[in-house]
């Protein structure tokens, strides 16, 4: 979900203001979170607190009633209801604000359903409803690959029955202002499929105008699916977060985080409680350590900066605890080091 948030960051001083080329600062003064990051935090908090989608997004929006750019015209109508019903809207809000749902769930009928009950409060028009799933089904199908891709041909299906086979051949002209799902779905992924990297899909967004900050919301939020987020990128994105906003992030990524899931399959299988990972089945025993490996290189990644340390022993404790501990932190000496704490300090944390 952060992918949506630093698109419509890095978008934000755009909307309004076209800038038809990529060679342009990711940040400055003007940039600032929108009513997409808003939207998008509101449904990563309902999904996390078990609340309906449209009382988490009715709370947010008056929590914070005037973000940059504002709220749309009949979204801000059901923002100030006492009795807010949906509209029957085919914006693209429903898809910007989707991306949560492609994380949390773990089968594809619950993304489906939890993707339309996130638009139905207000996008409840077929298309609202389409744009919605159709986002949150493919942030779901890339999680499932193991090289993940807009190539695939479970993208290319998903998006032929959406959006019918020449779907590319429908898509809005570059500068033209399409605030509609069936315009700026279909080009998110047009543009997805032209990038080389997360930045470049963030670029390649804002650089084709219209609503810049909306539609470099939704490709973010495709792209993280693919791609790693650069570290600088993130942080300098957090650190633009009202520090309950960050919360909710933190605590979605922490709880829905696909490398911390990968982890806890590779340990299990290290302490003996699991079946060998299905990757596994062809390789010989003595291939197996490259479990360890993994094991290694990926911890670093699921570090809490603000207390390293603590993070790290406590990873090492709660999922290879089994294993002898002073053994393994000389395995993985290399890449604690990086951390910057010593053998002692991290004997002493066990």
């Amino acid at each position: 979900m952060l992918g949506a948030i630093i698109g419509d960051i890095v978008g934000s001083p755009y909307e309004f203001n076209n800038i038809l080329t990529e060679d342009f600062p990711l940040f400055s003064r003007k940039s600032s979170f929108t009513d997409d990051t808003i939207c998008t935090v509101a449904v990563a908090d309902a999904i996390l607190k078990h609340e309906d989608f449209g009382e988490a997004l009715h709370r947010w929006c008056n929590q914070y009633p005037n973000p940059m750019g504002g709220y749309g015209g009949m979204f801000v109508r059901w923002v100030h209801s006492n009795h807010p019903k949906p509209y029957n809207s085919f914006g693209n809000g429903a898809a910007m604000r989707v991306s949560a749902c492609g994380w949390a769930f773990d089968s594809e009928d619950e993304t489906i359903r939890a993707a339309v009950a996130s638009a139905a409060p207000t996008h409840n028009h077929a298309e609202g409803l389409k744009g919605a799933s159709t986002v949150a089904r493919a942030i779901f199908r890339l999680r499932q690959m193991k090289k993940p891709s807009f190539h695939a041909k479970e993208i290319k299906q998903l998006l032929a029955e959406a959006y019918g086979e020449d779907w590319q051949q429908h898509l809005p002209e570059r500068g033209v202002f399409d605030g509609t799902c069936q315009g700026c779905v279909p080009l998110a992924f047009h543009i997805c499929m032209q990038a080389g990297s997360f930045e470049d899909a963030i670029r390649k967004a804002v650089a084709y105008g219209g609503d810049s900050d909306t539609l470099a919301a939704i490709v973010g939020a495709l792209a993280e699916a693919v791609w790693h987020i650069p570290e600088d990128i993130k942080n300098t994105v957090l650190s633009m977060l009202p520090a309950e906003m960050g919360v909710v992030v933190e605590r979605f990524e922490r709880r829905f985080d696909r490398m911390a899931k990968e982890l806890m399959k590779y340990c299990l299988y290290y302490k003996g409680e699991a079946d060998v990972p299905a990757e596994f089945h062809s390789k010989a025993e003595g291939e197996l350590w490259v479990a360890e490996r993994f094991v290694c290189e990926h911890m670093t990644h699921m570090i809490d900066f603000k207390n390293k340390k603590k993070s790290f022993a406590t990873w090492v404790v709660v999922y290879v605890g089994k294993w002898d501990p002073f053994g393994w932190v000389e395995v993985t000496e290399p890449y604690w080091k990086k951390l910057g704490f010593g053998y002692e300090d991290f004997r002493k944390m066990l």
